[in-house]
């Protein structure tokens, strides 16, 4: 009787193992689901970047792999001067010669304090994505993109 109860108590802490461990192999795969990631400058190699003036500024994400959807928020805040210019969102494969995403993958920058933009691509075609901010006039722009990467 005593080695069955002995038994039964290691069966029943093997068994709260075993699903503690399936558990937690399923809230690592939620994880894995979905990557947020920063766009990374290409001339500073930081995630926030200054456009001045009529210059043009490139953020970019690898992706590493193939994705259901592609997010990317980018956000403008004017320092000083007048805002104005255009976003782009562009596409590469080998992280060298990009093109334009198609559809709404672009945005006319106007006179306005800040900015946010979303650009949506579903499901991916490319392993790179960057945001390009061509400015134009007399501006200090401040600018910063996020993207999430979705399984």
């Amino acid at each position: 009787m005593r080695k069955l109860a002995i038994f039964t108590l290691l069966s029943l802490f093997f068994l709260i193992g075993a699903l503690d461990a399936a558990h937690a192999q399923v809230k690592d795969k939620d994880k894995s689901e979905s990557r947020f990631l920063p766009l990374i400058s290409k001339t500073t190699g930081k995630t926030i970047d200054t456009l001045s003036n009529a210059t043009t500024k490139r953020q970019t994400v690898k992706a590493e792999g193939y994705y259901n959807t592609v997010s990317i928020i980018t956000t403008l805040k004017k320092n000083s001067g007048t805002m104005a210019g255009k976003l782009y969102f562009q596409l590469s494969h080998d992280g060298i010669h990009f093109a334009r995403a198609g559809g709404a993958d672009s945005l006319t920058v106007t006179n306005v304090d800040s900015l946010s933009k979303e650009f949506n691509i579903s499901p991916s075609r490319a392993l790179f994505y960057r945001i390009e901010f061509v400015g134009s006039g007399t501006q200090s722009t401040r600018f910063n993109s996020t993207a999430i990467l979705r399984k």
